[in-house]
């Protein structure tokens, strides 16, 4: 992980801060994806695909819920960090080390459980498929 990847990730709130926007549009085109496969292959899912399938695709939704929250909270301490530091520039916190560590979770968990999903979806159409 690159240093200084925490103050660009959190110098901005969630949906316009670059990265989360990726992630979210990238989770906007695999529930797409979803609703085309569901849409697709209805008639040839039991109930009980379909709501694997939900919850496939409910998984991602929510940690994406979780992650803006998160990103939203640790946007303003960053900010206060920033006040704090202009009053003592000198000064070094662990707070950027947290910083750091949070967004590459947040980062990276987002872009797995999409990933995830890309893979459950791509296995169920080529299953349904024959």
């Amino acid at each position: 992980m690159r240093r200084g990847y925490a103050q660009g990730y959190f110098s901005r709130p969630p949906l316009r801060s670059t990265n989360f926007l990726l992630n979210t549009i990238w989770l906007a085109i695999l529930l797409s994806m979803a609703l085309f496969f569901g849409k697709r292959y209805y008639a040839r899912l039991s109930a009980e695909g379909l709501w694997w399938m939900g919850l496939a695709a409910a998984a991602p939704i929510i940690l994406w819920l979780q992650a803006r929250r998160a990103h939203s909270k640790l946007y303003r301490l960053y900010e206060v960090s920033l006040q704090e530091r202009s009053s003592a520039p000198d000064s070094q916190t662990h707070l950027d080390s947290v910083l750091e560590q949070a967004a590459y979770l947040e980062d990276t968990g987002l872009w797995v459980a999409s990933s995830v999903l890309m893979a459950a979806l791509l296995g169920l159409a080529e299953i349904l498929r024959k």
